[in-house]
């Protein structure tokens, strides 16, 4: 790193840089030219990137692919996916997200074991509305004493979910606060 810091990774693991955005993206469930920072992107095409609760192989490409953007900005964090899927499905409620077509994705402080995280994943339910939900996190809100406050989001979040042909399109906004709670990061 620039500051001459080394870590350790394997094979399966990658390194993507997010870009800061020079204007606000339109959060409408489709990726238009220019609306995002494009030239980092994660791209999703190995077996150890996809993970599949039925216990189906992977396929290859056709079956499940993706190219993600990430951005941010003073206030906020923006992931835009473009993912491919041979089947859309959801059949599960929010709080299992996780076990239907969606991305999860998260954050933490340090590149520890034993740091803490934020973990959160979006997708649509098994009513077909695009749905987020927090499973950890490192604010202050995730010791409130009821859950649904502490896993509840920011009213500033914006997630919409789109389709085109076999391609499913993601775009979230959300801000830095519901990721790093009372300690958002700084940027210079």
């Amino acid at each position: 790193t620039d500051d001459k810091s080394r870590t350790e990774f394997t094979d399966k693991s990658f390194f993507v840089g997010m870009l800061r955005l020079d204007k606000t993206p339109e959060i409408d469930g489709k990726i238009s030219e220019n609306e995002y920072k494009t030239v980092a992107p994660v791209k999703i095409n190995k077996p150890s990137m996809v993970y599949n609760l039925s216990g189906n192989e992977w396929s290859g490409l056709n079956d499940m692919s993706g190219t993600v953007y990430l951005n941010y900005d003073e206030n906020f964090f923006y992931l835009a996916a473009r993912v491919k899927d041979n089947a859309e499905g959801a059949t599960e409620e929010t709080a299992k997200i996780y076990a239907n077509d969606s991305i999860q994705f998260g954050f933490a402080n340090e590149a520890l074991k034993t740091a803490g995280f934020t973990e959160i994943g979006i997708g649509k339910d098994n009513h077909g509305k695009p749905v987020m939900h927090r499973y950890s996190f490192i604010g202050t809100k995730f010791f409130a004493s009821n859950i649904d406050e502490a896993i509840a989001f920011d009213e500033n979040c914006e997630l919409q979910i789109g389709r085109e042909g076999d391609e499913t399109i993601y775009e979230l906004k959300m801000p830095w606060v519901d990721i790093y709670g009372d300690e958002e990061p700084t940027f210079t």
